[in-house]
């Protein structure tokens, strides 16, 4: 069966489940529920005297496999970056370093995100922040040193194609930053000092204050070291704001801007060895968003939002020089902006049983790159357009069994994309959730999952026009995901375990077009011509009992063709126990074949890493320590020559005043 078969099949399946949902019967009496069991991915929350809020997730959907990092679990790591949390947490995720704090750009950058086969310094796993696209578009990497955890609030991670919801880049996932808002009526104070190992210092400061329908955010984060290596020193200062107006009990105003700085040394691989290799980046981020919730018709409910964001970057690169050989004569510059709209409405047609969720987004981004300004000059205001559209509906069957009812969830997807420099590309989805929930609709207990995705990326500015293996002539990459998931939640009957939850992933990637570069006629050029195929699996679980949670992760990934920076497998342990205002946080992840360096030199690494983290909670005062080993046999390594310490510990405190307003 042809994958255009499968994206034909698709797009008629739309218009039969649109179309045929308005003559579909109810399966029980509306009367009793007609909402039915409230068991979608939406909750309402009410916060003090701040109207009912919708609490929902950014993807509109119940089928792509999606993990939720909490604030509980940000605040617990104490880390400036986001992305420890991110490995210690999420399956199948792995990112690399090149030393103690900070992670780079250029030659020697580390700070790579690999899943499920796929990179992110390929572009082919999309960051986002607020549901907007966040890398560098000239190269199309992440900016690792940009995610800072004190501005984030939750992070939502989707493994596999994500495209049809985010467009290119999301082949392999992608992982969506949600900016931090106050959601408690007062004011509310935190303050957090680290040191530790090889001079690293951190401090961050921020205040929330909400009051009736006005909500404030303000953070400023700063991080210094002097790194592990010689020529590895790091020093990054961050600011973030961020403001809220509710309207009326239906629309709400928020707008927020972020400013990150950072310099950094690259001190070259251990072979060759680099001086006055560093960076200079600064980074900004501005954003203008319009909810709307309409819950509590009759007959239907909706919800949608509206965003405006500019991104922008500034970098300095000073490439260095070997030993004996002269420094740069001239430094790599370059700027690029990223802007655009996305729209964003969901509508519930309750009698029916049917959502539909449509979507529009635009999205400009270009940039110049130079060395020489007169005779080096790489990139000159190049610049691209996207605009897309996506449908998203989706029908719910019922029936009820004894106490609970089993439901059903068929959902198809299709996006159109046109590309300023490829025209339209459509990227279909479909899935089925099968679900088994009480009557209360509080407890989702069984779910299992069938869905097919397709990703793409197209080429970036580096790969079309930059450099000597530059190829203008390049076409756009395409995968197509398929997925199998089982969840279980709350009560784990069969072993009489209560507070269990799990979920068990199983996929099969192939892909091609993917663009290599290759040696025509002794010179380099980029080509498409490659193909892969990833198979995996991904388990998670947790389970909480009064003071003692656990929780933990497994993945597992095949590479026909393997990538650097991904590992075969990945195993996580978390054990955290809570005594009075004592707790004991332990962790430990296995590394299993970490790829180095791939093709005939080839080299992988396996290793374990234990954390341990003890705090003492004093009135508002949390002291904490905490200390990290790796256990492997020669170095310590996430990049090839680039060894890490293998031990490093830190010891601190954070601050968390809150008052209330006198009524």
């Amino acid at each position: 069966m042809s994958y255009k078969y499968i994206q034909s099949t698709i797009i008629a399946s739309i218009f039969i489940l649109v179309t045929g949902s308005a003559l579909s019967q109810e399966t029980e009496d509306s009367s009793k529920n007609e909402n039915g069991p409230i068991s979608d991915a939406n909750q309402v929350l009410k916060i003090g005297s701040i109207p009912p809020v919708l609490i929902y997730r950014y993807a509109p959907t119940l089928t792509l496999s999606i993990d939720d990092i909490s604030p509980v679990e940000i605040e617990s790591k104490g880390e400036s970056s986001i992305l420890p949390v991110l490995k210690e947490n999420i399956p199948g995720l792995f990112y690399n370093s090149q030393g103690v704090a900070g992670y780079g750009v250029s030659s020697g950058a580390s700070g790579n995100i690999t899943m499920r086969g796929f990179s992110g310094s390929a572009g082919r796993i999309l960051i986002l922040i607020d549901g907007h696209p966040q890398y560098a578009p000239i190269y199309g990497h992440p900016m690792a040193d940009t995610y800072t955890s004190d501005n984030i609030q939750t992070v939502e991670v989707i493994h596999g194609a994500a495209s049809f919801l985010y467009g290119s880049n999301a082949m392999g996932g992608a992982i969506n930053f949600i900016t931090k808002e106050e959601m408690s009526n007062g004011n509310t104070l935190r303050m957090r000092a680290k040191v530790g190992s090889y001079g690293t210092t951190q401090c961050m400061v921020s205040d929330g204050f909400r009051h009736n329908k006005i909500s404030l955010f303000a953070s400023g984060n700063y991080e210094h070291s002097n790194g592990y290596r010689e020529n590895s020193a790091y020093n990054s200062l961050s600011g973030f704001a961020k403001i809220g107006y509710s309207i009326n009990r239906h629309w709400k105003l928020k707008a927020n801007a972020n400013i990150s700085h950072f310099d950094i040394e690259m001190p070259g691989s251990v072979s060759a060895p680099l001086n006055e290799c560093e960076a200079n980046v600064t980074r900004g981020i501005y954003t203008v968003m319009l909810d709307n919730i309409y819950f509590g018709h009759e007959n239907y409910n909706t919800d949608g939002a509206l965003d405006i964001y500019y991104n922008w970057g500034q970098h300095q690169i000073n490439d260095g020089f070997k030993e004996g050989e002269k420094p740069q004569e001239y430094l790599f510059h370059s700027t690029d902006y990223m802007g655009g709209v996305n729209m964003k409405q969901s509508i519930y047609l309750i009698r029916i049983r049917t959502r539909l969720t449509g979507g529009f987004n635009l999205k400009l981004y270009g940039g110049n790159a130079y060395r020489n300004p007169v005779t080096e000059i790489y990139a000159d205001h190049l610049s691209f357009s996207e605009t897309a559209g996506y449908i998203l509906a989706r029908q719910r069957f019922s029936k009820e069994l004894k106490n609970n009812y089993i439901e059903s969830y068929p959902e198809v997807g299709l996006r159109a994309e046109n590309h300023s420099l490829y025209g339209t590309i459509l990227i279909p989805m479909a899935g089925f959730t099968l679900k088994s929930v009480n009557k209360a609709g509080t407890i989702l207990a069984r779910n299992v999952k069938l869905l097919y995705s397709k990703g793409f990326r197209t080429p970036n500015m580096r790969e079309l026009y930059i450099y000597a293996a530059a190829n203008a002539d390049l076409l756009p990459e395409h995968c197509h995901n398929f997925e199998c998931a089982f969840e279980y939640n709350k009560d784990f009957k069969p072993f009489n375990i209560d507070n269990f939850s799990a979920k068990l992933d199983l996929y099969h990637t192939i892909g091609d077009n993917i663009v290599q570069t290759v040696m025509i006629d002794g010179k380099p050029k980029n080509q498409n011509v490659g193909e892969f195929k990833n198979t995996g699996v991904e388990f998670s679980m947790e389970r909480n009992i009064k003071d003692l949670s656990v929780n933990g992760n497994y993945s597992y990934v095949y590479m026909e063709n393997p990538i650097v920076g991904s590992p075969r497998q990945k195993a996580g342990l978390n054990i955290q126990y809570k005594l009075k205002n004592t707790t004991l946080k332990v962790g430990t992840q296995y590394i299993d074949k970490l790829y180095l360096a791939v093709g005939q030199t080839e080299t992988t690494k396996s290793f374990a890493l234990i954390d341990a983290k003890i705090s003492q909670q004093i009135k508002a005062v949390n002291l904490f320590v905490q200390g990290e080993t790796a256990i492997c046999s020669g170095d310590y390594e996430t990049m090839l020559g680039y060894p890490l310490p293998k031990f490093t510990c830190s010891a601190g405190l954070s601050l968390n005043l809150h008052s209330t307003p006198k009524e």
